[in-house]
């Protein structure tokens, strides 16, 4: 049963659950646009870490949760 839970996320599921989250939260490089939108380094890595984060499995709130205690509620 843990195996299952554990499971990588398929790649369509990885997307539309990144997406989501993505579209959320504000870039902490100038907290004017989402991380959908912005097009900054620092924007493009945190997209490929929540990416990489959701294929491994981890739930969406221990994604957000891990963001905001690096760079704020802001």
């Amino acid at each position: 049963m843990l195996l299952l839970c554990a499971a990588p996320a398929p790649a369509d599921d990885v997307g539309s659950a990144a997406a989501a989250l993505e579209s959320r939260l504000l870039a902490p490089c100038c907290y004017k646009q989402t991380l959908d939108f912005h097009a900054s380094p620092l924007a493009e890595e945190l997209r490929g870490e929540i990416r990489q984060r959701f294929a491994a499995g981890e739930p969406e709130a221990t994604i957000e949760a891990a963001l905001v205690a690096r760079y704020g509620e802001k």
